[in-house]
């Protein structure tokens, strides 16, 4: 899975970058570590999201692929 960092631009939702499927269409819209589904989000120069980083190393493709189609109509889990 194709991730890209980005950043919300409502900083009340965090402060960091996150982790999002490039092909949103079918992995859905939201950060790995399961944020901000649907929020304005831009391109920044911010430290990465811990969580999102650990899910990245501990976590083969195949097993990131398989969980998030499992957890696409889950949507935000902050919301």
């Amino acid at each position: 899975m194709n991730v890209k960092w980005l950043l919300y631009l409502d900083n009340t939702i965090s402060k960091r970058l996150h982790a999002f499927p490039v092909d949103e269409s079918q992995y859905r819209d939201w950060a790995l570590c399961g944020r901000g589904s649907g929020a304005s989000k831009a391109e920044g120069e911010q430290p990465l999201c811990d969580k999102c980083k650990w899910i990245l190393e501990d976590f083969s493709e195949r097993e990131l692929i398989a969980n998030r189609l499992a957890r696409a109509g889950e949507g935000d889990f902050y919301e």
